[in-house]
């Protein structure tokens, strides 16, 4: 995760507001600009966290003291 986080990182860093502003299709069909994908990419991150989240606690995992969304 921390080579995904960085390799986007390094993506999004240099980019200009033109660069930002550039819309691209998906393969789906749908539309985005380079910061809609961004935090596409940031909800789809959040999602999957919840998701392992849930299934420890299902799992008897004791994660009282994790804190998932601060």
């Amino acid at each position: 995760m921390d080579l995904s986080f960085s390799i986007l990182e390094d993506a999004y860093k240099d980019l200009e507001q033109e660069d930002l502003d550039a819309r691209s299709t998906s393969y789906w069909g749908t539309t985005y600009s380079q910061i809609e994908w961004l935090l596409m990419i940031l909800a789809h991150l959040s999602h999957h966290r919840s998701q392992l989240f849930s299934f420890l606690k299902v799992e008897g995992e004791h994660l009282n003291s994790i804190k998932l969304f601060e």
